[in-house]
């Protein structure tokens, strides 16, 4: 059951996070995604993981951006 609820959640994290991005909730999607992103000990070999971290990448890179540094 476990491994369900962390392969839904690994899933729903990148999904949110794309999304929120795309719709110019970048903060919003950054801080979401950075918490739950935390959460994980392991699997940051997974499709889902991987997507994760490199959303998160590109929000760091723009918040960066727009903050004149």
């Amino acid at each position: 059951m476990r491994s369900y609820f962390t392969r839904h959640l690994q899933t729903m994290v990148g999904t949110l996070g794309r999304l929120w991005q795309q719709q110019g909730k970048r903060h919003e999607a950054h801080q979401m995604l950075s918490e739950i992103y935390t959460w994980f000990t392991e699997g940051f070999d997974t499709v889902d993981l991987k997507e994760a971290k490199t959303v998160l990448e590109e929000l760091s890179h723009w918040n960066i951006e727009s903050s004149g540094h």
